[in-house]
């Protein structure tokens, strides 16, 4: 079956919050999988109760700023 992004947005098992661009990592080919400032996916990620883990890969705290970002690290300045 194909279905194209937004059509698997609106359907109700699939992820919502869900964007199709360039999540502006730091350095890709590093890898620095950090988000940059003004990222589409800061403040994005799950933020419903435990569907997040409550510290991102580098130890800090989940959620922070805007809310839960999408990736392993949460952004501090935003």
């Amino acid at each position: 079956q194909n279905v194209d992004f937004g059509g698997w947005r609106k359907d109700g098992t699939r992820d919502a919050r869900g964007f199709l661009g360039d999540p502006s990592f730091v350095d890709e080919k590093a890898p620095d999988l950090h988000l940059k400032a003004g990222s589409q996916a800061i403040g994005h990620g799950a933020g419903d109760a435990g569907l997040f883990a409550s510290e991102d890969f580098d130890g800090n705290r989940r959620p922070a700023g805007r809310g839960v970002d999408m990736g392993a690290y949460q952004t501090r300045s935003e």
